[in-house]
């Protein structure tokens, strides 16, 4: 027998044109091909009974619902209060027979596929009948963060898209002269079009023909009723726009946006033969990690602590624990930075190539001069110059994780990890004696504006 979840994908093949994708999160509702929605700003009212619809967001469990125990009913807010001061919302039912898990306490994300029964005008609910729902980690990343509109309203269904173009050289990692030029949709952070090309304008050029004729997941291509530009010209943007949408260009403007320079940093990175987090550092999170490797960079703990002393230290963040061999590099004068190796692990050596293997879940920072000479990649640079790197320090970070096959660039989880084991061996560098071996000193770590990271750190060797 098939499981559910290969059932669902089944129908979701053949449902795909049919049915309305409502993002309860970014306050879309995006029709399939075969279904239409009247010219207004989505409404989940607007939708007619028995239309299939595909739900995600944010979920809770009500608990005036019913009371028999048979059913266990779900709501799901969509947008701001109506007049009425109530908020609109999705209403799932579920047959408690067929709950496969405990019922969540608070809320949760999910996934809900099922038909619309009606719309309740009294309580201001879509009531949908569940063919399926499934819990869901929360979104991975948002992408590029929606930019106000002068007349303070979200953008209806019918009103064209919002793109933001980012264009990049990638000779560093072809050694040839080459571009990537991505367009990203700003109020989902999907990506609309990407392309590689010899130079500037035929990446761009490309990247935004197959935003223009390419369908982005749930997205339809569409044309754009305004254009921003990350790190570019708009002048350079508009010109190869033009040679597309002639004689009816839209407005283009300058932006930066942060999310969507850290995802065209993701498509460099797997272009560089480095893996991917699931989940993107937040911005928060990078200020954190930079500000507390600047604070290792002016310390110098290299100039103590020799390349063959470890320490052990313990680390809690975001109510999980890991602990990590630290192992702080510099003191040789080869290359400056900081070693973590997870659970008391030391890297092994490839008989062939005589080359350290990292354990899967090494994290590193690596300090470089840049006037000296020493290779760093752009997109490092950048993001380290984008999160608050000081301009005065004369060295740049590089920051790598290590998985089953090979480096990767770091998660939202690795980068809190590491800004509490750097911040830890910071604290210890500072202090005027170093502790004896198997003394622990404790301490605690900011990890972003509203969470702090606490360590414990015993030298062992």
């Amino acid at each position: 027998m098939a499981e559910p979840i290969t059932v669902i994908g089944l129908l979701m093949e053949v449902l795909e044109d049919d049915l309305y994708a409502v993002d309860l999160d970014r306050l879309s509702i995006v029709p399939g091909r075969n279904v239409s929605l009247r010219r207004s700003a989505a409404r989940l009212s607007e939708l007619g009974g028995n239309a299939y619809v595909l739900a995600r967001g944010l979920f809770q469990m009500d608990t005036a619902g019913d009371l028999s125990g048979r059913t266990t009913t779900f709501l799901a807010p969509f947008g701001p209060p109506a007049t009425s001061g109530r908020h609109p919302a999705l209403r799932v039912r579920c047959v408690d027979t067929g709950l496969r898990d405990d019922d969540p306490d608070g809320q949760f994300f999910a996934r809900c596929l099922g038909t619309v029964q009606g719309w309740d005008r009294l309580s201001g609910q879509l009531i949908v009948n569940p063919l399926a729902i499934f819990r869901r980690r929360p979104p991975r990343h948002a992408g590029p963060r929606p930019v106000p509109r002068k007349s303070g309203r979200l953008r209806a269904m019918d009103e064209a898209p919002v793109w933001v173009v980012l264009a990049r050289s990638i000779a560093h990692v072809v050694d040839e002269p080459a571009f990537v030029a991505t367009v990203l949709d700003q109020g989902t952070g999907l990506m609309r079009g990407l392309s590689v090309g010899g130079d500037q304008d035929q990446a761009l050029r490309a990247a935004m023909s197959k935003a223009l004729t390419e369908p982005a997941a749930e997205l339809p291509p569409a044309r754009p009723g305004l254009v921003l530009c990350c790190g570019l010209e708009p002048a350079r943007v508009r010109k190869q726009l033009a040679t597309l949408l002639k004689p009816d260009v839209p407005p283009v403007h300058s932006e930066g946006i942060d999310e969507a320079e850290d995802i065209i940093d993701s498509v460099i990175g797997r272009l560089s033969g480095r893996d991917q987090p699931d989940e993107f550092p937040t911005p928060d999170a990078w200020r954190a990690l930079m500000a507390a490797t600047a604070d290792y960079a002016r310390a110098q703990p290299w100039v103590r602590w020799p390349d063959d002393v470890l320490a052990e230290v313990g680390i809690t963040v975001d109510g999980g624990s890991n602990r990590y061999l630290a192992s702080v590099i510099g003191a040789s004068g080869v290359q400056r930075g900081l070693n973590l190796f997870p659970d008391g692990r030391l890297p092994a050596l490839d008989h062939r190539s005589g080359a350290p293997l990292m354990p899967a879940g090494t994290l590193i920072v690596w300090l470089d001069e840049l006037s000296g000479g020493d290779d760093v990649a752009p997109e490092f640079i950048g993001k380290a110059q984008r999160y608050g790197w000081p301009g005065e320090l004369p060295l740049m970070p590089t920051y790598l994780s290590f998985g089953r096959q090979g480096p990767a660039d770091l998660s939202n989880a690795d980068v809190r990890r590491l800004t509490v084991a750097v911040g830890a061996v910071v604290d210890q560098s500072r202090r005027p004696t170093a502790a004896p071996v198997g003394r622990a000193r404790r301490g605690n770590v900011p990890v972003d504006a509203d969470a702090v990271g606490t360590y414990i750190l015993r030298m062992v060797r």
